[in-house]
């Protein structure tokens, strides 16, 4: 299994004066032991230089990955079959593998648990894939950014066994959600039945790849000491019926970080400390989010004036954290009002509203991020805390958008240069 890179080199009038072949990598399995070849070397910058021959080494940044289809030199069954590895099953594992392969390392796998090929035999490519990103970590020295660790495969497969359901610790009738779900949610599937004895439904599956795939969470904690109402949140949610309210929040459409703040919320307002004193059927309302917005705003209300002059002070203390970016049209100033906070929450959709006290007690510091021309209309809310950026949400709690995520980026290298500067002063 060879790996070329290919480069066509035009002229600034789009003719073509050259064609590089370059050699990238390859594998070579013989007598069950794996040997690597490269045709390049890694500088101290970063970038590669290409060599003149194949060069045999252990330690390399691998180059495939998402670009396997389309790098390594087309083979097919017969040409696998023709070598000592006809068992290994790499021709069904790159057919079923996804848009991401990495031949090398599940020839590598191979090599140790052989029986790794039941998986690749019954279409499961795309989740050994999976668990090779899982055990893939960076590394800083020469020669190797990436290192596969293949002895780490064990932790999510059982090597011993060799039926690929036994494998997985599936029933045959579950095989569907590891090659239909991938490996996470798969292994939240079988936690789930191990530990609570429930078994999670297509719909609740369709949840957790949709919004959260982590979010039996809740009903898997069994050392959760934290104290105040985030985590007795996190505890009462865990009481509650796992696939029911999975299939709630599918059908609200919303995330399990806006239903937990809700419920943190109601339980302010109501001023119940013990969440067993509300009744399971009144923590399912018709609009999470309409429930969710009128109970945060309800709770501020609730705090006390003291709390807009906090505002002002804490204002006053980040004004030099205020930026603009005339490059991506965005800037970024800290919150001034309890209103303010309150309109950010109502007009994204999110939580930040709750989010006044910590605010002006020094905890966290609330930030709202604005296009320049539309210095008023909420876009982006972020909070910084303990030095870093915890949190950084648009509307209705979407993830960061390319230009947010360059804008965060520079602002960041801003603060730490004003921080820098201070010193020197």
């Amino acid at each position: 299994m060879l790996s070329w890179s290919l480069q066509k080199n035009v002229n600034k009038n789009t003719l073509k004066y050259g064609v590089d072949v370059r050699r990238w990598e390859g594998v070579f399995v013989i007598g069950g032991t794996l040997y690597r070849v490269v045709g390049y070397m890694q500088n101290l910058g970063g970038g590669v230089i290409f060599l003149r021959d194949w060069e045999l080494r252990k330690k390399h940044e691998s180059g495939l990955g998402a670009w396997a289809k389309c790098e390594v030199l087309p083979f097919d069954k017969a040409t696998v079959d023709a070598t000592d590895s006809a068992n290994c099953s790499l021709f069904e594992f790159i057919e079923s593998g996804g848009d991401k392969v990495y031949p090398g390392e599940y020839l590598q796998t191979w090599c140790k648990w052989p029986n790794v090929e039941n998986l690749a035999r019954q279409g499961h490519g795309t989740y050994l894939n999976d668990i090779i990103d899982k055990v893939t970590a960076y590394q800083g020295y020469y020669y190797a950014r990436e290192h596969f660790y293949v002895m780490n495969v064990k932790n999510h497969i059982n090597v011993k066994a060799a039926k690929p359901h036994e494998m997985l610790g599936l029933d045959k009738s579950e095989m569907r959600v590891a090659k239909e779900y991938g490996l996470q949610i798969t292994e939240e599937y079988r936690k789930m039945k191990e530990i609570r004895g429930v078994k999670i439904d297509r719909d609740a599956l369709e949840y957790l790849r949709r919004f959260n795939s982590t979010a039996t969470a809740f009903w898997l904690e069994k050392d959760n000491t934290g104290t105040g109402s985030w985590a007795e949140a996190c505890r009462k949610i865990g009481t509650l019926p796992p696939v029911r309210t999975l299939h709630y929040l599918l059908k609200q459409r919303a995330g399990t970080n806006v239903y937990r703040d809700w419920l943190v919320a109601l339980c302010d307002v109501m001023g119940v400390r013990d969440f067993r004193k509300i009744k399971t059927d009144d923590l399912y309302p018709k609009d999470i989010r309409d429930a969710h917005d009128k109970a945060v705003a309800r709770r501020v209300l609730k705090e006390n004036a003291l709390l807009a002059a906090a505002f002002a002070a804490r204002a006053e203390e980040r004004a030099e954290m205020a930026w603009r970016d005339d490059e991506t049209g965005l800037m970024i100033r800290a919150a001034a009002s309890q209103r303010e906070l309150i309109d950010e929450g109502q007009k994204l959709h999110h939580c930040v509203g709750g989010y006044a006290k910590p605010h002006a007690e020094g905890k966290t510091t609330i930030f709202f991020i604005r296009h320049i021309e539309t210095p008023d209309e909420p876009f982006y809310t972020l909070e910084y805390k303990n030095g870093r950026v915890a949190q950084n949400r648009g509307q209705r709690n979407c993830d960061r958008t390319p230009e947010v995520v360059i804008f965060e980026k520079k602002w960041l290298e801003h603060r730490k240069a004003l921080k820098t500067n201070r010193k020197g002063d």
